[in-house]
């Protein structure tokens, strides 16, 4: 697993903006991101529930398409949440929205690997999931990238919607102290050709 470097990698305050304006989203807000197939494993029903938890000041993006569409904007509408959490179908440039949101969502129930989590890692993001402790078979906790994941350990819309707060507020102290996020550990492909070649 790693990621390509030069696609993937953390856009500063200014660059953040130009990226929301130019994919049209809430300038404002903190932008929440799911990646990923519209999938029952995906866990998309406790990340809706954990979203309707949080503030109008937030909103959520998804990328991706699969058989769960219709029953999730279905339970986004009977929540009233139609105009802060966007479905965005499938895109070539998911870097872009990496770059422009704020919290990666990894709500999956099951994963073997985790790819977007890297990816996001990449973008300098904070991240939420699940831990083991809610009982979930994913590798999240393998990737050694607990410094910026936080995590639900209980398998409820409440305990994510806990663990995307705490991303929250993560977040809202490098805004106030004005200074960057640190550029965490990932898998980068020229990282990995390197120690394969040590």
């Amino acid at each position: 697993p790693g990621v390509d470097g030069a696609r993937f990698n953390q856009a500063s305050a200014a660059q953040k903006c130009v990226c929301r304006q130019q994919l049209n989203l809430p300038e404002q807000q903190t932008l929440f991101l799911f990646v990923g197939r519209f999938v029952q494993a995906k866990g998309l029903d406790y990340l809706i529930e954990a979203f309707a938890t949080l503030p109008d000041t937030c909103s959520v993006i998804f990328l991706g398409e699969g058989d769960c569409e219709p029953s999730m904007r279905e339970r986004i509408k009977s929540l009233g949440l139609g105009g802060r959490a966007l479905l965005l179908g499938r895109t070539s440039r998911v870097e872009d929205y990496y770059r422009a949101c704020d919290v990666f969502v990894m709500s999956s129930t099951y994963e073997a690997l985790g790819q977007t989590i890297l990816e996001a890692a990449a973008c300098g993001m904070q991240l939420s999931a699940f831990s083991r402790k809610a009982g979930v078979d994913t590798a999240t906790q393998e990737l050694g990238l607990c410094d910026v994941i936080h995590y639900a350990n209980e398998l409820t819309g409440k305990s994510l919607g806990e663990a995307m707060i705490q991303s929250m507020s993560v977040i809202a102290k490098h805004k106030v102290d004005k200074s960057e996020q640190p550029v965490k550990r990932v898998y980068k492909w020229t990282t990995l050709l390197d120690r394969l070649t040590e």
